[in-house]
């Protein structure tokens, strides 16, 4: 398994190729994810009001210390 952390400043559920994979955070901070090895494409549920809409990254090599950060931004 590998880990990443999907950054948005809003709580939204996170879809890995389409299948939730819970919070993007809790009531404090972020949450850290495990998703399988490999490429994956990211997006939140919710309101469009972000960029990019998706991000499709390779997770490899990543550990709960490192784990990948998947940064969605807030549209102004």
């Amino acid at each position: 398994m590998e880990f990443v952390i999907v950054e948005f400043p809003d709580r939204r559920e996170v879809l890995v190729d389409g299948i939730s994979y819970g919070d993007n955070r809790d009531a404090t901070d972020y949450r850290i994810l495990q998703v399988p090895e490999g490429l994956h494409r990211f997006r939140l549920r919710g309101p469009d009001n972000y960029l990019p809409l998706w991000l499709t990254l390779d997770v490899t090599d990543t550990d709960p210390v490192s784990p990948l950060r998947v940064v969605f931004t807030k549209k102004v």
